[in-house]
């Protein structure tokens, strides 16, 4: 069965903006408008740049945690779903807590 989902771009803005990241990596560039975020790593030094395609891809991959997938889509996620989205979107598996 395929179910098909559309996420609201403003629940996704306001979402990704509120991400509680700061504990791991370093925002460089985050253009609310386009979806668009640059981070740096701040174990790996390693760049993420995160375009609305890669935020499609993590909240695909968020769906393996039911709860804060639910608040993804009701746009009611906190700073830890946001985290979560950003990292689901960088690494594609939540890796760090």
């Amino acid at each position: 069965m395929k179910i098909t989902v559309e996420l609201n771009d403003d629940k996704l803005r306001n979402i990704i903006g509120n991400a509680r990241i700061h504990y791991w990596a370093d925002v460089i560039e985050w253009d609310r408008d386009n979806l668009y975020l640059i981070i740096t790593d701040r174990d790996s030094g390693v760049i993420y740049t995160l375009t609305q395609s890669r935020f499609s891809d993590g909240a695909k991959a968020m769906s393996v945690y039911p709860g804060r997938f639910a608040e993804l889509l009701t746009g009611r996620g906190d700073s830890i779903t946001g985290d979560i989205l950003v990292q689901m979107a960088a690494f594609g598996e939540i890796v760090y807590q």
